[in-house]
């Protein structure tokens, strides 16, 4: 139990030091409710889960799904916008 408390210590203390975000540390997803100790999972990643539901079309749902479904609208949007037409001079030098 105190190796957890002192785990807990070093990890608060390293965020404190470098903000928000380090490496891949989300600070804002910690569920400070959970105890490390009984439900690490659920003191990483508790925040996140209860501010980001599974969406209805999915099966599962986490930060890397996330991220490829907004990736995958952004694409959606530049590949609907309409491409300028070449003028017959751009036409011809790139031939």
């Amino acid at each position: 139990m105190q190796v957890c408390g002192v785990l807990l210590s070093v990890l608060l203390c390293v965020g404190a030091l470098f903000g928000e975000s380090l490496q891949g540390i989300q600070f804002s997803d910690i569920d400070p409710k959970a105890d490390p100790c009984r439900d690490f999972y659920e003191y990483t990643n508790g925040a996140w889960r209860a501010n980001n539901p599974i969406p209805r079309s999915m099966d599962r749902w986490s930060r890397r799904w996330q991220a490829g479904e907004v990736n995958k609208e952004k694409l959606r949007t530049i590949l609907k916008k309409p491409r300028p037409r070449l003028t017959s001079r751009r036409a011809a030098s790139r031939n």
